[in-house]
């Protein structure tokens, strides 16, 4: 679940800009709204749970620091993965497993320290 898309702020926003994008999303998914988006509700539920969630989190200033560490971890092992796929359709199957066994080891190391 990525907080900022949620509340649809850059990484860089304040917490005055989290806590404006926060009241506007919450505005939207008010229950007072159920009513203009009939069969919406358990929609707009879920909704209302995430944007809290995210808000929780990013105005934290601790929980805001650990998650974007794992978010900008995550990021590095996706790109990480997209190269490995990317050398095995054009390298030899040894070069493959050697950059596999390197990330293998850099996730284990990752959910030793975040897990």
């Amino acid at each position: 679940m990525n907080y900022y898309s949620i509340l649809s702020v850059p990484m860089t926003a304040s917490a005055e800009e989290i806590e404006k994008a926060y009241k506007q999303a919450i505005k939207i998914y008010h229950p007072d709204n159920y009513n203009a988006y009939k069969g919406l509700k358990e929609d707009f539920t879920e909704k209302i749970k995430s944007i809290n969630e995210a808000y929780d989190v990013l105005m934290d200033k601790e929980k805001r620091k650990r998650y974007d560490k794992e978010t900008k971890q995550m990021i590095n092992f996706t790109n990480e993965y997209n190269k490995i796929e990317k050398i095995s359709q054009e390298h030899s199957l040894e070069e493959y497993k050697s950059i596999r066994e390197n990330l293998k080891q850099r996730v284990d190391e990752w959910g030793e320290n975040y897990g």
